[in-house]
């Protein structure tokens, strides 16, 4: 039984993305219970705004260290190792198997990010003294001594999600996404009992030991599937072999990419220091909410589709790849339109539910910081849509081999970013933050398709004029998704104001309720209208329902 659990491959790129996507939504859910736990025991003040800032920095280490180099290749340059489609690697034993070499691989890629982790995490605890006040200038003495101690307890973390990101990198190329998606759940598990548990007993410290056992929990769940795969640790580094070679070339601009990407971050944890007390929870409150529809929908089916669209690009199989791509592109917005557009809606019901009440204990938020919530949320959720397709088109690139182009995409969008934050926080406060990044997103995804069509043409070898990407059938489906979309929303501002008169709003439970029933009639119509207008997304996901795909 467990055998089979740790084994189970996904065949198809929507059974993969049904696999992660219901496992990205409990993450997420937990998520919101964290972060309605936070609210309600610390509020939007002191203690959220050094516990956010103390996380940036050891987040940081992660995203540019393990993620540029992971991301960048590991999954195309594995998969194809492990098919045998690459010559066999030099150094090894005669005889070896493409198999035998992916493994040399990983090990490899293994003991060199874990290793560079322990090195410069080491490093960087005895700088954050000097690092913290570059990251949060607007803090006092007292805020900055609690959130260099919180920061050096939580670069323990790096190292274990190194470890983890290894293994998920195998997970992925192997196609075995089912314990792949349950290690964030068990990172947020690991959270949550820290702030229900270990603060009582070690303050704000409590926080930073939950954010190292969620590491760590991350990482062991994923050992047994990748042994079970075949995988035997080795102490090798294998600095020339090709594959790790070629790694290597690829994570340099990946790398700088993530940071251009982690830095719009830390520009809005340094711009949200310098506002009033608690705006960095309140962004951070804000930006999490946005994030559970584009985790759960587009990073799910990036991820999916991601070992595809490498497998047909090693092959040079212009057909297949674009059915993929295009495909699950048209999934992605099939979703997270209507999703924004009720988010839009209901935005302050989400708020109150999650944050406005105290559903664990006595409750620290305010109205005023529910409302500042609220706010923000609603030019992230003008925004989700842009969010999605980054995740997306990024790697549609990397499946490509192509790292160089999303970091100068992501340079400019960064320019823009910086620039109209500090514009837009002089009229709409905390909410600025949100706008400038909204108004990045569209930058880079505006971008980002222009020069993706002329790789993929490039990449192909394809005539001038072909529809490199697919964009006819993407507006049709667009155009129809959209009308159906602002109808639900329509749907579920009606149902909201010819049920305020009816239901108790001074309580979380009559406002939970006036959400959903407002949500759910919101749901239908757009099911319902995509349906009559024989959207091929919708017929293709009934199909897949009635057949029990």
């Amino acid at each position: 039984m467990l055998n089979r659990i740790f084994n189970h491959q996904s065949k198809t790129i929507f059974s993969a993305a049904v696999i992660l996507g219901a496992a990205s939504l409990m993450s997420r859910i937990l998520g919101l219970v964290r972060e309605s736990i936070f609210a309600a025991k610390f509020g939007a003040g002191d203690t959220m705004d050094i516990y956010n800032a103390a996380f940036r920095i050891p987040d940081l280490v992660y995203s540019l260290l393990v993620l540029g180099a992971l991301s960048a290749g590991f999954v195309p340059i594995f998969t194809a190792y492990y098919r045998g489609q690459p010559p066999p690697g030099r150094g090894l034993p005669p005889g070896s198997g493409p198999q035998t070499e992916a493994w040399y691989i990983a090990n490899g890629i293994l003991n060199i990010i874990v290793i560079s982790a322990i090195i410069i995490c080491g490093f960087l605890i005895l700088l954050s003294p000097w690092l913290v006040p570059l990251i949060a200038p607007g803090f006092g003495p007292e805020k900055s001594v609690l959130a260099v101690n919180l920061t050096r307890l939580m670069f323990l973390s790096p190292i274990f999600l190194a470890v983890s990101a290894v293994l998920g990198g195998i997970l992925q190329s192997l196609r075995k996404f089912f314990i792949y998606s349950l290690a964030p759940i068990f990172y947020n598990l690991g959270i949550i009992f820290g702030a229900l548990f270990l603060v009582k007993s070690w303050g704000i410290y409590g926080l930073g030991v939950g954010v190292v056992l969620g590491a760590f929990c991350h990482m062991l769940i994923q050992a047994p599937p990748v042994v079970l795969s075949g995988f035997r640790y080795r102490l090798i580094f294998g600095l020339t072999h090709p594959g790790i070679r070629r790694l290597g070339r690829l994570m340099i601009p990946r790398t700088l990419s993530l940071a251009v990407s982690q830095f719009d971050l830390i520009v809005m944890t340094i711009i949200g220091s310098t506002l009033a007390s608690g705006s960095i929870a309140i962004f951070i409150f804000a930006y999490n909410l946005a994030s559970l529809p584009w985790g759960v929908v587009a990073v799910s089916f990036a991820l999916a589709v991601f070992p595809v669209l490498s497998q047909f690009a090693a092959q040079k199989n212009w057909p297949q790849f674009l059915k993929n791509f295009s495909g699950a592109l048209r999934q992605i917005l099939f979703f997270i339109i209507p999703m924004s557009a009720l988010l839009l809606v209901l935005r302050t019901q989400i708020v109150q539910v999650v944050f406005g009440h105290g559903l664990f204990g006595a409750n620290q938020f305010s109205q005023s910081a529910a409302d500042l919530v609220s706010r923000t949320l609603f030019y992230f959720a003008l925004g989700l849509f842009a969010f999605s397709l980054d995740q997306f088109l990024a790697r549609a690139f990397f499946s490509l081999e192509n790292t160089k182009t999303p970091f100068f995409i992501g340079v400019a969008a960064t320019l823009v970013n910086i620039s109209g934050s500090l514009v837009f926080i002089r009229y709409f406060s905390v909410a600025g933050l949100a706008l400038g990044l909204v108004l990045a997103a569209l930058i880079r995804v505006s971008l980002a398709w222009v020069f993706l069509k002329k790789e993929v043409k490039k990449f192909f070898a394809l005539p001038e004029r072909t529809d490199a990407l697919g964009e006819k059938q993407i507006f049709i489906s667009l155009i129809k998704i959209v009308f159906a979309s602002l109808a639900a929303a329509s749907a579920a501002y009606l149902i909201l104001s010819l049920t305020a008169p009816l239901i108790n709003l001074k309580t979380t439970l009559g406002i939970f309720v006036q959400g959903l029933m407002a949500g759910l009639a919101g749901l239908l119509t757009y099911c319902f209208l995509t349906f009559l207008l024989r959207l091929p997304e919708m017929v293709g996901l009934w199909q897949k329902i009635r057949k029990n795909e």
